[in-house]
């Protein structure tokens, strides 16, 4: 029987070991990631999932989600504006479906000053993200990737946001779009922070940041960039893209990938029902259909003029959600059926806001022409949504 003994195995013109190995105890550590599941930390990260809609208005100073899932938007000290939808535009051949697009609609000239910010960021839960060992003497290195394309070519700001125990650590960073109108793939390695702890409070609350930026003012072009840092001043590359200014200008991003990994691996494709499942986590979204009966809410009518009841998600929410619906008309059916009312008019009323694992919403509406004790369904008299939030 012939034997092998080395102390690694390194692809050639490569510079890191695939697999290194243990001479005392024979074990070994793999650097090659492409091939096990679960290694992707962004949900969604193939932009398909879109459950408020795939086209929405303009951005604005209130930061939201608008369109793709898990992916929020804002806009600081600003007059220039722009949309968020899901696309259609994305990478040949690279078995990508969706993107996201961003559109100038309201042009503006960079600013000097003024904390002018326009953001296009992820965020993850502290307890998803304790596995990166960041914070400690054990920090594992990472790897941020993404498909990008532009029709302004040039350098764009990027940084991360580590929220540690002690104190909250940034990594200001950037890339650059070589050519206009066509996609490219971009790759960022980092080491995470070797001090600041690892926060154990409100494990469900944001522990990690990704930002996309797509213009600052100019007084964020100073500092050094690709270091870690705890002041949370701005630093982007001088002459760096301020996309507002460029009239109907668009931005697209899809395959975004973080893991663990001194490498840029291959995206990890996530199916469509699973990456909706777990985007039902942060968001649900309920379409009604005009006379079809709403399945996921058990109702009865506590007087002859109110009706009690309760939706129920089809996941553990991350905290207790907010509730929002289109305008739409429903009604009460049961032995004798209610007037109608409108979806909006739903007020929160049973549930513990505290409670550790959310998964339904209670609520109240008044009506009329209904007797006491009677339990039924809500029917949708109109098309419409119904959206329970608890995003980060």
């Amino acid at each position: 029987m012939s034997e092998i003994k080395v102390n690694s195995v390194k692809g050639v013109g490569a510079t890191t070991a695939a697999i290194t190995l243990n001479n005392s105890d024979g074990t070994c550590t793999a650097n090659v990631t492409n091939n096990l599941g679960n290694k992707n930390f962004i949900i969604n990260g193939g932009h398909e999932v879109a459950q408020r809609g795939i086209s929405q208005g303009a951005v604005t100073t209130t930061a939201g989600y608008r369109s793709v899932d898990r992916f929020k938007t804002d806009i600081d000290n600003s007059n220039g504006r722009w949309s968020h939808g899901q696309a259609s535009n994305v990478p040949a051949n690279l078995g990508f479906r969706h993107s996201s697009k961003v559109m100038i609609t309201t042009t503006e000239a960079q600013p000097s000053s003024g904390g002018t910010n326009h953001q296009f960021y992820y965020l993850m839960e502290k307890q998803d993200v304790t596995v990166l060992r960041w914070g400690s003497a054990n920090a594992k290195t990472c790897t941020l990737s993404f498909y990008v394309r532009s029709s302004v070519a040039g350098t764009y700001p990027l940084w991360i946001q580590y929220y540690g125990t002690t104190d909250s650590y940034f990594y200001y960073s950037s890339y650059t779009i070589n050519v206009a109108d066509a996609w490219e793939r971009k790759t960022i390695t980092l080491t995470g922070p070797t001090s600041g702890g690892q926060s154990e409070d409100d494990p469900e609350n944001t522990g990690f940041r990704i930002e996309w930026g797509l213009g600052y003012d100019s007084a964020t072009e100073t500092g050094t960039l690709n270091e870690w840092t705890t002041s949370s001043t701005l630093r982007t590359p001088v002459d760096a893209v301020y996309l507002p200014e460029n009239a109907s200008a668009t931005w697209f991003i899809t395959g975004c990938q973080f893991e663990i990994s001194p490498v840029a691996t291959e995206f990890e494709r996530c199916p469509f029902y699973k990456a909706l499942d777990y985007c039902h986590r942060y968001c649900y979204a309920y379409r009604a259909r005009e006379n079809n009966f709403i399945g996921n809410t058990s109702v009865f009518a506590n007087s002859t003029t109110q009706v009690k009841g309760a939706f129920f998600m089809p996941k553990v929410m991350r905290a207790y959600p907010t509730y929002s619906s289109e305008s739409f008309v429903a009604r009460f059916r049961a032995g004798n059926s209610s007037a109608n009312f409108n979806m909006t008019t739903l007020s929160h009323e049973m549930g513990d806001d505290l409670t550790e694992f959310p998964r339904h919403w209670g609520f109240t509406v008044t009506t009329s022409s209904i007797t006491g004790g009677q339990a039924g369904l809500i029917q949708a008299e109109a098309n419409g949504r119904i959206i329970f939030d608890s995003e980060l």
